[in-house]
């Protein structure tokens, strides 16, 4: 049925200027300059989002929270470099989510958005991920650990995470072992300079922000398993959909460098082994290094408006296969992320809804599943794509519509502070070369 409507709308897509196919906008690209590494180094990411935005704008309100961007334009040669898909925080109203400001690489007007728009995801070229969004993603060569509908909410989950700093109270401040280090910094006081914007290897978070599933051996070794990574237990208390008390402690390794791990997830159904020192982080650890999260669960948004659009290259009609695998993408994200936020969280991806987001009749309750966390953090499978939806999500009840403030473009963290990976590289960057170092530590990071 959807590959039919496709088929009968395609014609639409071939006509100038943005349109509409389904709930998809194509936008053409008839002059190349969002992939021009000339006039945007270091930042195809942006300047590809800012472009589908701003199309998707010339025909619709400006009404979502997030858009995802792909684009049939293949990024060969030197764009393949800037291929990797990034999230890219636009405006941030959340508070006690992030060890310092949030940074924002361009502001919200580069977008085309007056008063709205929250995050682009950039997915880079369609030929790039898999046609079954549920299949394995590779980056580079490398297996990821996570499928391609993962690697959205990866990239979503990109607006919150991973900003985060923890203080154990002994006097040390604020540290980042649960992060991911880079090892590139010889400035390993605080272990924060260093640290990406991910999970560590050594952390137990099974988590779709990367971590492991992992089991203490009890013999000072620790076994590092793969699974189905979702939103853990962290991340739903940053996200604002997990009250402070129903989360559990995270378990995490110390290798002996007193530093984290970028090592990418262990792929589902391999496993590996790590001796170390293990130690736990508290979520009021996390609190009494950035504070607490505002607005909290249960008055957080939960549910948040989508919008999915095709970018392609001049003279490109986009094919009906092309069009099936976006929508794939699209109508997969809704089930996903429903299942990935354990009910707690949803999305709706059409563009015109009358009823976007619908309030629902019920919040999980606080501590139903917090003591559950093989159950709950990912490892189980999901077989029918949002099995645990139980109408379960607040609608974005309005309640941090504007408390506090809406920030915008507040001063960015020093770039020691915050190294490449995933779309959150810094200010775009001045030269090829620069641009190519980033492209080679941000590669195996997602």
């Amino acid at each position: 049925m959807r590959a039919a409507l496709l088929m009968c709308l395609l014609a639409t897509a071939a006509s100038a200027g943005p349109t509409v196919v389904g709930d998809l906008v194509v936008v053409e690209d008839t002059t190349g300059e969002p992939f021009d590494l000339t006039k945007h180094p270091g930042a195809i990411d942006l300047s590809v989002c800012a472009f589908g935005t701003s199309g998707l704008y010339q025909l619709k309100p400006d009404v979502y929270d997030a858009v995802v961007v792909f684009t049939t334009n293949p990024m060969t040669g030197l764009l393949s470099l800037f291929a990797t898909p990034a999230g890219n925080p636009v405006r941030q109203t959340d508070q006690g989510v992030a060890y310092g400001s949030f940074f924002f690489r361009q502001p919200a007007s580069a977008y085309g958005s007056a008063a709205t728009l929250k995050h682009c995801i950039f997915a880079g070229p369609l030929t790039q991920f898999p046609s079954s969004p549920d299949s394995p993603f590779s980056s580079g060569g490398y297996p990821t650990g996570d499928t391609g509908i993962a690697v959205l909410g990866h990239e979503f989950g990109h607006h919150w995470m991973v900003w985060a700093a923890y203080d154990k109270g002994d006097g040390l401040g604020p540290q980042a072992l649960f992060r991911g280090n880079t090892r590139q910094d010889t400035d390993t006081s605080h272990a924060i300079s260093s640290s990406n914007l991910h999970w560590s290897a050594y952390a137990d978070t099974g988590s779709v922000m990367y971590g492991n599933f992992i089991t203490d051996n009890q013999d000072g070794t620790f076994t590092l398993r793969g699974g189905d990574h979702k939103y853990g237990f962290f991340d739903q208390y940053l996200m604002g959909i997990r009250a402070a008390a129903d989360v559990p402690p995270m378990l995490v390794i110390d290798d002996g460098t007193g530093l984290g791990s970028a090592d990418f997830p262990v792929p589902p159904g391999q496993s590996q082994t790590l001796t170390g020192l293990g130690t736990t982080v508290t979520v009021d650890d996390l609190i009494r290094a950035i504070g607490p999260r505002v607005p909290a669960y249960p008055n957080a948004q939960s549910c948040f408006r989508f919008a999915f659009v095709l970018v392609t290259q001049a003279g490109h009609t986009p094919t009906s296969g092309e069009l099936a695998q976006v929508d794939a993408y699209r109508t997969r994200w809704e089930t996903w992320y429903a299942w990935a936020t354990d009910g707690r969280g949803s999305v709706d991806t059409r563009l015109d809804a009358v009823n976007a987001c619908p309030p629902s009749t019920s919040l999980p309750d606080a501590g139903t599943d917090a003591g559950q966390p093989e159950q709950d953090a990912g490892t189980s499978s999901e077989p029918d794509g949002g099995g645990e939806l139980n109408g379960a999500a607040d609608a974005g009840n309005g309640a941090d519509a504007g408390t506090p403030p809406m920030h915008e473009a507040p001063e960015p963290l020093p770039l020691k502070k915050l190294k490449p990976g995933c779309g959150c590289d810094g200010a775009p960057l001045g030269t090829f070369a620069f641009a190519a170092l980033l492209w080679f530590s941000r590669r195996r990071t997602l």
